[in-house]
């Protein structure tokens, strides 16, 4: 691998964790405001996170393929 297609993936997964803190923000604030106590909304946040980090670490995989990357 390149150090681009290096650079490419690690942006990649760094804007994956963003997105994925983004969702688990407004997962938390979806649970609050439907009357959930703290615990319960953090932990509904967590869950979030997850599933964003586990559906695009997936998605990822699925296309990391596309690349077509030589062994230098």
């Amino acid at each position: 691998m390149t150090n681009h297609v290096v650079l490419i993936l690690v942006l990649t997964l760094i804007m994956l964790v963003v997105v994925a803190a983004l969702a688990a923000v407004f997962g938390y604030g979806i649970a609050r405001w439907g009357g959930a106590p703290v615990p319960d909304a953090i932990n509904r946040g967590g869950i979030v996170f997850a599933s964003t980090m586990m559906m695009g670490i997936a998605l990822l995989a699925a296309l990391l393929p596309l690349l077509k990357v030589t062994p230098s």
